[in-house]
């Protein structure tokens, strides 16, 4: 059963687990992979979970700061890739909307493999590589079309994320040029399916059970339509959300 004290994003990649046959028990060792400030490790912490979280770059905040003091956070090792944590730690690793910054699938499949307990379930939640509009710069059709002058089109016509408001639209288009390419990765599903299956023993996308267990009315009208038109699903993983759920192989006897 999750904790109902939950925030209610935690609560729902916990819903999505079990609902994919994981068996969530208490005192589970979590590992939050990308987990900004480690909000997430502290409310799973307080849900009577093991839980840590892993960061490429850590934050500079105080609460950011107090949790890598108290060894709740850790930064990841970029040169080589390594996750800081040993071999089969781990009885889940959740990331959400961190996918698409991986720039190297095949070292955090690696490393994720690595830390996962035999038996154990990874589970991701990242954008479909046709996303209408770019989640993060708010350009349409972003995610696969980077060219400079489709960039500086929609900063000329205005678009802008919250950072970048006032700034020139040239400036605006070169930032978002090269941020695209040196920060983002939208590789496609049987991309990724491939690059997981080579270590995992099962590698499934669950969008069914993600919007299964939202509770926005907006998920919820999804899941109705999916329901009545099965093919819709496969339209949803394109444009809108992947929930990737991986399983590594049970310890042999």
């Amino acid at each position: 059963m999750t904790p109902s004290g939950l925030p209610y994003r935690v609560r729902h990649q916990l819903r999505i687990v079990q609902a994919a046959g994981f068996d969530l028990r208490p005192g589970a060792r979590i590992l939050d992979l990308g987990c900004g400030e480690g909000a997430t490790v502290s409310a799973l912490r307080d849900a009577g979970y093991d839980a840590v979280g892993a960061e490429t770059v850590l934050r500079d905040s105080v609460a950011a700061r107090d949790r890598f003091d108290e060894g709740l956070v850790r930064q990841i090792d970029l040169t080589p890739y390594r996750l800081p944590f040993e071999d089969g730690e781990f009885d889940l690793i959740l990331s959400s909307e961190v996918l698409e910054h991986v720039m190297d699938y095949e070292d955090l499949v690696r490393e994720s493999h690595r830390v996962q307990k035999p038996g154990g379930m990874s589970m991701h939640i990242f954008p479909g590589r046709w996303m209408p509009v770019e989640g993060h710069l708010f350009v349409p059709l972003a995610t696969v079309h980077r060219s400079y002058p489709w960039l500086l089109l929609w900063a000329r016509l205005g678009v802008r994320n919250q950072y970048q408001r006032g700034e020139h639209y040239r400036d605006v288009a070169r930032f978002n040029y090269t941020w695209l390419r040196e920060q983002t990765n939208y590789p496609t599903t049987a991309t990724v399916r491939r690059l997981f299956e080579r270590r995992f023993a099962t590698v499934e996308f669950r969008e069914d059970l993600f919007l299964t267990h939202t509770e926005s009315s907006r998920g919820r009208a999804v899941h109705r339509a999916v329901r009545a038109a099965p093919v819709l699903l496969g339209v949803y993983r394109t444009l809108w959300n992947r929930v990737l759920v991986a399983r590594r192989e049970n310890a042999r006897p």
